[in-house]
């Protein structure tokens, strides 16, 4: 029988899971499924409750997709109602003939732990079967929600009514969109490409600033995996990862929020960043690794937090 580590336990939630998000301190948001096809696996979006003192995670609400969607890939929580999110997914492959997939659908929490549609929009006009909303972010403070596709499309839609103040902005690339988020200040938001950081003003839509071909110790070059704004005693600032073309490094770059020049770059390990995110506070840098594992940084020095460090 497997014997799980002191404060760690796990749960099979019975298909692939592509995201994950905590809706509160003690419930979790899990978004997967096993595609469009007739696997058997279904696409969900499942809430789990934790429960430290019986070590488990209770599954308490799951909402199906409709048979022949695709997968949900993206997942964001509304900062205030934990009660709210939007999930991504493609439309039915014979419905593509007519645009319009990727639809950000908005779920409710109801009595009982219900998941309910309240109602979904399309994101996407693409038809390629191959294009797909890959993340979401919902502004901090619950006005706007903000997507990215595989295609180098991004669209923005006002929140919780989903209009569209402008239509979909193109970064001119088209590639992925690894990452977006908004500056809680300064009214602006970036979308994260491999190739290129993209800024843009939110009242009019207008291309604001580029960071492009990302280069480390001079001559290195490498590849934009996340960006994130500042927050708290780090606003003003922002936190960019830049992986290695050799896959041999990480570096996270500290820049100005305003200018875009760089204040401060720190390798902080030898494999590629996959993951990166910022505390409420903006006093830590969290990041995991393409060898799996964990790291913490101090957002003034760029430093392994004291007292914590690569975990695996």
């Amino acid at each position: 029988m497997k014997i799980n580590p002191p404060g760690q336990f796990t749960h099979a939630p019975g298909f692939p899971v592509y995201v994950v998000r905590f809706a509160s301190e003690d419930k979790v948001v899990l978004a997967g499924g096993g595609g469009p096809g007739n696997s058997g696996i279904r696409n969900k979006v499942t809430k789990l409750k934790i429960r430290p003192g019986q070590e488990r995670l209770e599954e308490v609400a799951t909402f199906e997709l409709d048979q022949g969607e695709d997968t949900p890939m993206s997942l964001a929580l509304h900062p205030a109602l934990s009660n709210v999110w939007v999930c991504g997914a493609n439309r039915k492959v014979e419905d593509l003939k007519h645009g319009g997939k990727g639809e950000g659908e908005k779920k409710e929490e109801g009595q009982g732990e219900e998941v309910d549609e309240v109602y979904s929009i399309s994101t996407l006009s693409s038809k390629d079967a191959d294009d797909y909303q890959r993340v979401a972010q919902i502004s901090p403070d619950g006005r706007w929600l903000l997507t990215g596709s595989a295609s180098g499309k991004v669209c923005l839609r006002s929140f919780p009514n989903l209009e569209e103040p402008f239509p979909n902005l193109d970064t001119g690339i088209q590639s992925d969109i690894m990452d977006v988020d908004f500056d809680r200040r300064a009214g602006k938001f970036i979308a994260v490409q491999e190739r290129q950081i993209t800024i843009w003003d939110l009242q009019s839509g207008t291309v604001v600033d580029t960071l492009d071909s990302p280069m480390v110790n001079g001559d290195q070059p490498g590849s934009f995996r996340h960006c994130r704004f500042g927050r708290g005693k780090t606003f003003g600032y922002a936190f960019a990862v830049v992986n290695t073309k050799d896959r041999k490094g990480a570096f996270v770059c500290k820049v100005s929020a305003t200018t875009f020049g760089k204040v401060l770059i720190r390798s902080v390990h030898n494999k590629p960043i996959t993951a990166f995110s910022i505390s409420e506070k903006g006093d830590r840098l969290a990041y995991g690794t393409a060898d799996l594992g964990v790291g913490i940084l101090d957002t003034d020095t760029l430093d392994v937090s004291e007292g914590e460090g690569i975990m695996d």
